[in-house]
């Protein structure tokens, strides 16, 4: 059974794998931006350190997580299956670690670009980064919980329980992704028209906020579970609720995606300003909906069954 064990530290510490790529490809971005414009150095290495920072907690969640597994759960009256759980919850990170490293990389370019826009350019980073960030938080808190909540339970379904809520939470995944590459954009776009950096911000905002509530979604089932279920006479319905919420994944990744065209757009034609808006509301709220109806069934799972 120890093998269980071992198999959900190493999915932990994988989580690693997305701050690793984001922070190469935002190293190779601001090393080419300061070939092209060498007096800019001071300010890419601060946004290059302020979102490779941002990327590496993702990585380190995971190490945590898996270190846990391993302390904690090695001796645990638990089935070790719930170490499977805990890492898939905080598997959430990659999507973070890759959206965030994506924007730092973009963020570099844009400020070499324009220089004067550096402060505007660091906070959208600091914004969107902050944001996808969160996403990879809510997987850490769970995959904490799993372990600090299951270790003592004796319950045959606890593997069905741990990767139920491990499964929901992975939904920030799209979020992650897709609020790193609206954010990129963001940056983009203010250092062709900074002047435009109000109207972008709100955008960033808005696209971000409607993102990052598919990822609260499966966030909040991933905790239901996990607090509701098991008491419940057959818990094993929680693989059914998991994968209901999971169905947010792709609306966070399109809403980031219309989101970043916003943005671009924007800069091109701020006095259209009003009717972007509007166009990435509409379809950004049809887009929610999507990852509202897996919410939806997945509550009723855990309520009614």
């Amino acid at each position: 059974m120890l093998t269980l064990l071992a198999i959900g530290a190493g999915i932990a510490v994988f989580t690693g794998l997305g701050a690793g790529i984001g922070i190469g490809y935002a190293t190779s971005k601001a090393t080419e931006a300061v070939a092209r414009q060498p007096e800019a150095d001071g300010r890419v290495s601060k946004l290059l350190l302020l979102g490779s920072a941002l990327a590496e907690a993702t990585a380190i969640y995971g190490f945590v997580v898996g270190l846990l597994i391993i302390l904690l759960l090695k001796d645990s009256a638990s089935t070790p299956a719930l170490a499977v759980g805990a890492g898939i919850s905080v598997l959430t990170g990659v999507g973070a670690g890759v959206g965030i490293g994506l924007a730092t990389a973009k963020a570099c370019e844009s400020v070499a670009k324009c220089p004067e826009a550096d402060g505007k350019i660091s906070k959208l980073l600091l914004l969107g980064s902050a944001l996808a960030e969160a996403t990879a938080i809510y997987g850490f808190v769970v995959g904490l919980l799993i372990i600090l909540l299951l270790q003592d339970s004796s319950s045959q379904f606890v593997p069905y329980i741990s990767i139920g809520a491990g499964v929901a939470v992975l939904t920030g995944v799209g979020a992650g992704v897709g609020i790193g590459i609206a954010t990129a954009k963001a940056c983009e776009a203010v250092s062709r028209q900074p002047d435009a950096d109000g109207k972008i911000s709100k955008l960033l905002l808005l696209g971000s906020a409607l993102a990052e509530a598919t990822a609260i979604y499966g966030f909040v089932v991933g905790l239901l579970i996990l607090l509701l279920l098991p008491d419940k006479a057959d818990p094993t319905i929680a693989l059914g609720a998991g994968f209901a919420v999971f169905t947010g994944l792709g609306a966070g990744a399109g809403i980031g995606v219309a989101t970043s065209k916003a943005a671009q757009s924007a800069a091109r034609q701020p006095e259209a300003d009003g009717k972007i808006s509007k166009l990435l509301l509409l379809g950004s709220a049809l887009a929610e909906a999507t990852a509202i109806y897996g919410f939806v069934v997945g509550l009723l799972i855990i309520l009614l069954f």
